[in-house]
C-alpha cells in the first residue's frame, strides 16, 4: 500500500513540473512574441528580425524545432521590410535549414534558392556557394534527386573556382565524390576521391584553412563592434584586407592545383578508356574470326542438304511469304490506327484535364454533360495589373507574353498548393476560388495564404527588375467569401465558371484595393480574422454595391 502510494505522489509531481514547464514556455513565447511586435511597430525592422532569430536558435537548441520554424518564417517575412539583402540573405538560409529539419524539402529548396539569390547580389560569393551545396544535399538525402544535386553542387564548384575560393571548392568536391558514391557510379566517385587527397596534401591547404577560420572570426568581432568606435573597427577592417590578399593568393594555388589535377584525372581516365576499348575491339575481332571460320565449315558440311531442300520448298515458300506480307501489313495497319485512337483520346483527355476539374471531367465523360452545382461558402479571389496598358505599350508583344506567363505560372502553382481552383485569366487579371469544385471549411483561410504568397512573389519580382533597371508590374489583390453557382457553360468550347453576387463584390474587393496590398471583405474577415493581422479599412463605395466594409490583411498571425 506505502509502495503504491509513493508511486501515484510522483506521478502526481511529475505531471505537475511539466504543466509548469509548458506554461512558463508559453509564457516565455509570448513576451518574446510581444517583443518582436514593439519592435515592429517601432519601425524597427532589423531588431526585431534578430530578436526572431534569436528566439528561433534558442528553441532549436532545446530541440523544439516546431516552434523554432515559426519564428523563423517570422524573421524572413520581417526580412522583406529590411533593406540589407544581406540580413534577407541571412533570414532565408535560417528558414531553410529550420524546413530541411523539419523535413518539408521543397519549401527548403525555395528559401535557400532565394537565399542564394540576395548572396549573388551583394556579391557574397562564399556564402552563396555554402546555400547552393545545401539545397544539393537536400535534393539527395531528402528527394534521393541525385542528378538535381549534383547539378547544384557543380554550379556552386564553378562559383567557387571563378572566385578562388579553395575551401567552398573542396568541399563540392566532397558533396559530390559522396554523391556519386551513393548513386554507385564508382568510375565518377574516384576521379573526385582522387582529387580531394590530393589537394588535402597540398602545402598550403592547412594555412588557409586557419586564415578562414580567424577572418571569420575578425568578422564576428567586427560585426559585434558595429556600435563602437571607428579606430577598434578600422583596425578590425584592415586585418581583414590583409587576410583577405593573404588567402586569395593561396586560393588561386590551389585551385591552379586543383584545376591541373582535374585535369590530369580526365587524361588519365580517357587514356585508360581508350586501351580498354582497343582491348575489346581486337577480342570482338578475334571472337568473330572463330566464328566465321567455324561458320563455314558448317556451311560447306551443310550446303548440299540445304541445297536440295532449298529447290523442293521454293515455290512453297514464296507463296507462304507472299501471304504473310499480305497480312503483316494488314496488322501493321490495324495496330497503326488502333495507336492513332489511343493517342487521340490520351489527348483529349489532357485537354479536358487542362479546361475544367478532374470531377467535372468525370461527370462530362460518364454523362455527356454537367450539373450545375450551388456551394454556400466559397472564397473567390480576383488580380490584375496596376497600369498595365502603360507599362505594356512600352514592351514587344512577345516581352508581354513571356512575362504574363511567367507570372501566372507562379500563380498556378501557389493556387495548386493552398488547393485553390483556378477560374480564368482575361488579359492581365487572374481569378480563382476556394471550396470548388469539393466544398471544404478552410477556403478562406487557404485563399488568403495564398494571396500573401502571391504579393510576396511579386515584391521580390519587382526588386530584382529594378536593380536591372528593367518595368515590374504592381499587383491589386481582392478576396470575398460567400455562395456561388458553378458549372460548365459552352458546347463547342467548354468553360468551367462560378455566378454570383459573391463573384462581383470579389471583382469589387480587387479594382477598391491597393497595389502590394490583400483587400478582403467584411465576410471574409469574419472567417479569417482569428488567423490574420488586419487593418479596417472603414465604408468605402463601389459601383453598384453602395459603401461596403474592406480590410487589408498585414500578415499572418504569430502568437
Amino acid at each position: 500500500m506505502q509502495y503504491i502510494f509513493s508511486l501515484y505522489l510522483k506521478n502526481t509531481l511529475f505531471c505537475l513540473i511539466s504543466l509548469l514547464i509548458i506554461h512558463f514556455s508559453c509564457f516565455a513565447q509570448d513576451e518574446a512574441s510581444a517583443r518582436i511586435e514593439e519592435y515592429v511597430q517601432k519601425g524597427e525592422n532589423k531588431n526585431a528580425m534578430n530578436e526572431a532569430l534569436k528566439i528561433a536558435k534558442s528553441l532549436h537548441e532545446q530541440k523544439r524545432d516546431r516552434e523554432a520554424l515559426l519564428f523563423y518564417e517570422k524573421a524572413s517575412e520581417i526580412s522583406e521590410q529590411v533593406n540589407d539583402l544581406s540580413l534577407r540573405a541571412k533570414a532565408y538560409e535560417e528558414l531553410g535549414d529550420a524546413y530541411y529539419r523539419n523535413n518539408s524539402a521543397d519549401k527548403a529548396i525555395r528559401c535557400l534558392n532565394t537565399s542564394a539569390l540576395y548572396y549573388a547580389n551583394v556579391g557574397a560569393a562564399q556564402s552563396q556557394t555554402s546555400v547552393i551545396n545545401r539545397i544539393g544535399y537536400t535534393e539527395r538525402t531528402k528527394k534521393k534527386n541525385y542528378d538535381a544535386a549534383i547539378k547544384h553542387f557543380k554550379r556552386a564548384l564553378q562559383i567557387a573556382q571563378q572566385n578562388n575560393i579553395f575551401s567552398s571548392q573542396l568541399k563540392s568536391y566532397e558533396l559530390l565524390e559522396a554523391t556519386y558514391t551513393e548513386k554507385g557510379d564508382t568510375q565518377n566517385a574516384q576521379v573526385y576521391r582522387s582529387l580531394i587527397s590530393e589537394l588535402k596534401k597540398a602545402p598550403n591547404s592547412e594555412k588557409i584553412s586557419k586564415i578562414d577560420v580567424e577572418l571569420q572570426a575578425t568578422q564576428e568581432q567586427l560585426e559585434a563592434l558595429r556600435t563602437t568606435n571607428e579606430s577598434q573597427k578600422k583596425e578590425l577592417q584592415s586585418k581583414i584586407v590583409l587576410f583577405e590578399k593573404e588567402k586569395n593568393k593561396l586560393n588561386k594555388e590551389l585551385t591552379a592545383r586543383a584545376d591541373s589535377l582535374e585535369n590530369a584525372n580526365y587524361e588519365a581516365k580517357m587514356a585508360e578508356s581508350k586501351a580498354m576499348a582497343e582491348s575489346e575491339e581486337r577480342k570482338r575481332i578475334q571472337t568473330q574470326l572463330y566464328f566465321s571460320f567455324g561458320g563455314m565449315i558448317l556451311l560447306l558440311i551443310f550446303s548440299g542438304f540445304l541445297f536440295s531442300l532449298y529447290r523442293s520448298r521454293n515455290i512453297a515458300n514464296k507463296k507462304l511469304a507472299e501471304q504473310n506480307i499480305q497480312i503483316k501489313k494488314q496488322a501493321d495497319e490495324l495496330e497503326r490506327k488502333g495507336n492513332e485512337l489511343h493517342r487521340e483520346k490520351e489527348k483529349s483527355e489532357r485537354l479536358l484535364l487542362n479546361i475544367l476539374p478532374a470531377k467535372v471531367a468525370e461527370e462530362l465523360k460518364d454523362k455527356n454533360y454537367t450539373t450545375p452545382r450551388h456551394y454556400e461558402m466559397v472564397t473567390v479571389l480576383f488580380t490584375d495589373f496596376k497600369g498595365f496598358t502603360s507599362i505594356a505599350e512600352q514592351m514587344t508583344p512577345e516581352e508581354i507574353i513571356r512575362e504574363l506567363n511567367m507570372i501566372f505560372s507562379e500563380f498556378d502553382r501557389i493556387c495548386k498548393e493552398y488547393r485553390l481552383e483556378k477560374i480564368k485569366t482575361i488579359g492581365d487579371a487572374y481569378m480563382c476560388a476556394g471550396g470548388i469544385p469539393e466544398p471544404n471549411s478552410t477556403n478562406p483561410i487557404d485563399a488568403v495564404n495564398a494571396a500573401l504568397e502571391m504579393q510576396n512573389y511579386m515584391r521580390v519580382l519587382a526588386e530584382q527588375k529594378q536593380m536591372r533597371g528593367e518595368h515590374f508590374f504592381e499587383l491589386r489583390l481582392g478576396i470575398n467569401t460567400g455562395p456561388v453557382v458553378a458549372g460548365v457553360v459552352g458546347e463547342s468550347k467548354f468553360a468551367y465558371d462560378i455566378w454570383g453576387d459573391t463573384v462581383n463584390l470579389a471583382s469589387r474587393m480587387e479594382s477598391g484595393g491597393e497595389p502590394g496590398r490583400v483587400n478582403i471583405s467584411d465576410h471574409t474577415y469574419e472567417l479569417v480574422k482569428e488567423h490574420f493581422d488586419c487593418m479596417y479599412r472603414g465604408k468605402i463605395s463601389v459601383k453598384n454595391k453602395g459603401e461596403v466594409n474592406m480590410y487589408f490583411v498585414n500578415h499572418k498571425k504569430w502568437w
